[in-house]
């Protein structure tokens, strides 16, 4: 979970939003502060699901009960391959991934919030089998850079659909 205050230029967003509050087993949580009388997003991500953001509320008390965020859309899966140029599986791989989701799916706000941008931005290092997968990616055009420890890297670009795993092998000098 985290929070931020709609409407504020982006790098004061950054510097005030309060995150990286996890729920418990039953969804609760808690966020140590927020300024009353001031409107709020709450935004949400897992691991397996698309971001999903609250409407604006307000705290006008000391303590509010009942803001729902619903995790509802399930995200895509996105499975790299690094491979060398012999075709071998290259262990240890860095992968980065940048999503640029589909417009209708978010508001402009919501696509600049941090929430957003940590699960559309992720990096990862490729198992023993030379794959790594990423979860939970919104749907919509990825790019994809892989490359080894002190090596070139590779850029490759494609399309993630709803419903339906991407999966690419990069081949790496």
């Amino acid at each position: 979970m985290r929070l931020h205050y709609p409407g504020e230029d982006r790098r004061l967003v950054y510097e005030q939003e309060a995150g990286n509050v996890r729920s418990d087993d039953f969804g609760y949580f808690e966020l140590p502060f927020v300024a009353q009388g001031r409107a709020f997003v709450l935004g949400a991500a897992s691991e397996d699901r698309v971001p999903a953001f609250s409407a604006p509320l307000v705290l006008s008390g000391p303590a509010m009960y009942g803001a729902v965020v619903r995790l509802a859309q399930a995200g895509q899966r996105v499975r790299v391959g690094v491979v060398s140029l012999g075709g071998t599986p290259v262990p240890g791989a860095m992968v980065r991934l940048q999503a640029l989701a589909e417009v209708e799916g978010y508001t402009a706000e919501q696509r600049q919030s941090r929430t957003f941008r940590e699960a559309a931005h992720r990096l990862a290092r490729t198992g023993a089998d030379g794959w790594v997968e990423f979860r939970g990616v919104p749907a919509g055009t990825v790019t994809i850079v892989a490359g080894r420890p002190g090596g070139k890297l590779t850029k490759h670009e494609g399309l993630v659909e709803r419903g339906r795993t991407l999966e690419v092998a990069i081949s790496v000098p």
